[in-house]
């Protein structure tokens, strides 16, 4: 049941991801309403970011964080040793999840 858990959350903070970044890409042609509206989600998907690397990611990689966010955390261990398992899950997380929705996030 954890498991399940640990997957719904990991999924919510993937949809807040790609709500942010379009709220970030499209920010400069938003109406005022639309940055009010946007504002909040994006920042709150911000904090979740933090608190769950400083958590949950922290637990599922054992690894303490170094770094403020997730992409930090996962863009140093591509870098550290890029033959690691680790660098092989952040590599997967990076081109099949993040990137699509931020051309070169980590």
């Amino acid at each position: 049941m954890i498991a399940l858990y640990t997957l719904a959350l990991l999924y919510a903070m993937w949809l807040a991801y790609v709500l942010a970044m379009h709220v970030i890409y499209r920010w400069d042609t938003l109406t005022v309403t639309s940055k009010v509206l946007g504002a909040p989600p994006a920042l709150l998907a911000y904090v979740a970011d933090v608190l769950l690397n400083w958590t949950l990611v922290a637990l599922l990689f054992f690894d303490p964080p170094r770094e403020r966010t997730i992409t930090d955390r996962l863009h140093r261990y591509q870098q550290a040793d890029p033959t690691s398992k680790r660098a092989r899950v952040a590599r997967f997380v990076c081109q099949h999840l993040l990137n699509p929705f931020d051309p070169d996030h980590c």
